[in-house]
């Protein structure tokens, strides 16, 4: 996640959404409020990261369906 919203482009999203969804799944989280608490523990700005990481989230969800 913190990649996707520091170093990555929209291109990216091709290859690091299943990527991402496969590890979300492995780390059981379901929701982007799961996923900011989990991040909340790391490196995770919120004010500087929250938007664009729950934006590239949902996105990345959206696709799956």
């Amino acid at each position: 996640m913190v990649g996707a919203v520091s170093v990555f482009e929209e291109l990216d999203t091709a290859w690091l959404g299943p990527q991402l969804r496969e590890n979300v799944a492995v780390c059981g989280v379901k929701s982007w409020s799961e996923m900011s608490d989990v991040l909340g523990s790391l490196v995770w700005h919120p004010l500087v990261q929250e938007k664009a990481g729950k934006d590239f989230f949902e996105a990345v969800f959206r696709s799956e369906k």
